[in-house]
């Protein structure tokens, strides 16, 4: 049977009880590029991505891997840039008043309306300034959303740098490899607790390597960035 019309396979779902009593960082990935990340007591949803499909065409071939109801209170949601498998208007509808603030890179916020969650937009190495949570770095990757629009949203696409009580967290959402740009963050920021790196797709090569990074460099990323731990993202999660 052609993977098109499977439902997608089932995972065990992530609970609180999973988490040991007294973690301070804690991360999982639960599909694609979203991954629930808990640092003290603030709560981080990195790209939520939470239907079963994406864009109408590209079906999830494995569930997410928590149940939505179960998500605590939220307290920010990072969207690293437009493409329809990163920034899902109906997963943020799913979350409903778990979400209070979404933070986007610059040219992003009016593709999510704002509902019952504010929306800030921010440019490369600010800071949102109410928490100091979420920082943006720079990544090598592309704006467009839609057919032909990438042009017009040049600077649409970044990664975070998450600074809490101590702790620090990179994800660059999705990013082409360039050493020069991507050590920035260990320059500024000195070791990182965690990188939370994208591994795929990366074939064919020629197309995908522009805009994506392979297993082996998102290691030498995260080695870069003298990161304590990795956690690979971004594969095995939708049909394309």
């Amino acid at each position: 049977m052609s993977v098109l019309f499977r439902t997608p396979k089932t995972v065990h779902k992530l609970d609180r009880s999973d988490v040991p009593d007294g973690s301070r960082l804690s991360a999982t990935w639960i599909g694609h590029a979203t991954v629930p990340l808990q640092m003290d007591d603030v709560f981080i949803l990195t790209d939520p991505i939470l239907t079963e499909t994406i864009g109408g065409s590209s079906k999830r071939i494995v569930e997410v891997g928590m149940d939505i109801q179960r998500i605590l209170p939220l307290t920010a949601v990072l969207i690293s840039h437009r493409h329809m498998d990163h920034l899902s208007p109906a997963s943020h509808k799913l979350l409903g008043g778990r979400v209070s603030s979404v933070i986007v890179p610059s040219g992003v916020k009016t593709d999510l309306p704002t509902t019952t969650f504010s929306v800030t937009e921010l440019q490369a190495w600010q800071v949102r300034e109410s928490s100091g949570l979420g920082i943006v770095v720079p990544v090598i990757h592309d704006g467009g959303r839609f057919v032909g629009d990438a042009r017009s949203h040049p600077d649409s696409f970044a990664g975070y740098l998450i600074e809490y009580h101590g702790m620090k967290v990179y994800f660059p959402g999705v990013t082409a490899y360039r050493a020069d740009i991507l050590s920035n963050a260990f320059t500024r920021f000195g070791p990182i607790d965690l990188a939370i790196m994208p591994i795929c797709p990366i074939v064919p090569a020629e197309e995908m390597l522009p805009h994506h990074m392979n297993p082996e460099q998102a290691i030498e990323v995260a080695n870069l960035l003298h990161a304590s731990a990795m956690l690979p993202i971004h594969f095995e999660t939708f049909v394309n």
